[in-house]
C-alpha cells in the first residue's frame, strides 16, 4: 500500500500513471505464471500454485477498486470544473445540489478501502461542495440585496461588481 495512487496527494495522472504500470506488471507475472504451471502441471503438481493465484487475483481486484476510485476522481474534477465557469445569471444551485449528491453516492459504491488516503480525500473535497452549494443557493436566493453583498464583500476583504454575467 504504498503506491502512489494509494494517496490522494499524488493527484489524478500520476495516480492513473501509476495503475496502468501496476497492471502491465501483473499482465507479465500472468505470462510467467502460466508458465510456471504449465511445468508444475507436466510434474502433476498444478494445487502448489493456488495460492500464488489467490494473491495475484486479490492484486488485480484492488488495481480494478483503485482505478474505479480514481476513474470517480476524473469524473468529480470534469462536474466540478462545469460549476466553475458558469456564469453567476445562469447558476442553477438546485442542479449543483443534485449533482454533488448523485456524485457523493457514487463514491460511496465504490468497492474500496474507507480508510485509504486516495478515499479519505475524495470523500473529503466532495463533502466541501455539499457545504458549498447550499452556500451558493443562499447567494442567489432574490432576497439577497445589495447590503447584504456589501457585508459579504467586508467580511471577506474582496470587492466584486454582482450582476448575472460574472
Amino acid at each position: 500500500r504504498k503506491e502512489a495512487y494509494y494517496f490522494y496527494k499524488s493527484g489524478l495522472e500520476l495516480a492513473q500513471k501509476r495503475l496502468g504500470d501496476v497492471t502491465k506488471d501483473l499482465d507479465n507475472f500472468q505470462v510467467r505464471f502460466d508458465e510456471l504451471k504449465h511445468i508444475a502441471t507436466n510434474f502433476l503438481y498444478p494445487d502448489e500454485l493456488n495460492a500464488s493465484a489467490k494473491v495475484m487475483q486479490a492484486m488485480r481486484d484492488d488495481v480494478a477498486n483503485m482505478s474505479a476510485l480514481w476513474s470517480w476522481e476524473q469524473r468529480r474534477i470534469v462536474e466540478t470544473e462545469k460549476f466553475q465557469v458558469v456564469r453567476w445569471g445562469d447558476v442553477s444551485p438546485m442542479d449543483m445540489e443534485d449533482d454533488i449528491k448523485a456524485l457523493f453516492k457514487k463514491l460511496k459504491e465504490i468497492k474500496v478501502d474507507r480508510k485509504c488516503d486516495a478515499y479519505i480525500g475524495m470523500q473529503d473535497t466532495i463533502k466541501k461542495w455539499t457545504v458549498f452549494c447550499p452556500l451558493v443557493g443562499e447567494l442567489k436566493d432574490p432576497a439577497m440585496r445589495a447590503r447584504h453583498w456589501t457585508q459579504l464583500m467586508e467580511l471577506c476583504g474582496k470587492s466584486i461588481t454582482v450582476t448575472a454575467d460574472v
